[in-house]
């Protein structure tokens, strides 16, 4: 299997979450010393600690699996979305 359609397939499995906003999961490299990068935008939400740990301690080593090859450097970049501004009612006089 292509390494793109593994890190496109893990970039959709991961997007199921409602707290993950956006995910990009990318595997470069060469196929004997593969490279994996993941990029996670959460929403804030108590669910984000488990997902991390999902990834690490179970996507990543079945991705591993998968290609045939343990990764040679893992890149795990996770920021938090800015909570959405709620507008201040508006008064009338």
């Amino acid at each position: 299997m292509p390494l793109d359609a593994v890190a496109r397939a893990a970039t959709r499995g991961i997007q199921i979450y409602p707290s993950v906003a956006s995910a990009q999961f990318s595997i470069t490299g060469s196929p004997r010393a593969p490279e994996l990068t993941v990029t996670l935008v959460f929403t804030p939400a108590l669910e984000n600690q488990r997902i991390k740990d999902e990834i690490r301690y179970e996507l990543i080593p079945g991705l591993e699996v998968i290609i045939g090859a343990p990764f040679a450097r893992v890149t795990l970049d996770y920021t938090d979305a800015a909570p959405a501004l709620t507008p201040a009612p508006e008064t009338t006089a």
